[in-house]
């Protein structure tokens, strides 16, 4: 059984912050700025555009948790 630990914080589309989507966020970033092919990406988390390569080709928007 896993225990949701909110944050106390919403997100800017009115959600509660949930650590594990925090956490989940910041591996998801980590990995693709690993990817070359990836010249920015967006989440719920980060709804603002993160240069991660500036030689990629591509942006990704992602959701951590909810697909």
């Amino acid at each position: 059984m896993y225990i949701v630990n909110r944050l106390g914080t919403k997100n800017q589309f009115g959600d509660d912050k949930i650590d594990m989507d925090v956490q989940t966020d910041s591996l998801i970033y980590a990995s693709l700025k690993k990817c070359n092919a990836v010249y920015q990406a967006l989440s719920e988390e980060r709804p603002y555009p993160t240069i991660l390569n500036k030689q990629g080709e591509y942006i990704v928007t992602f959701d951590p948790i909810d697909g």
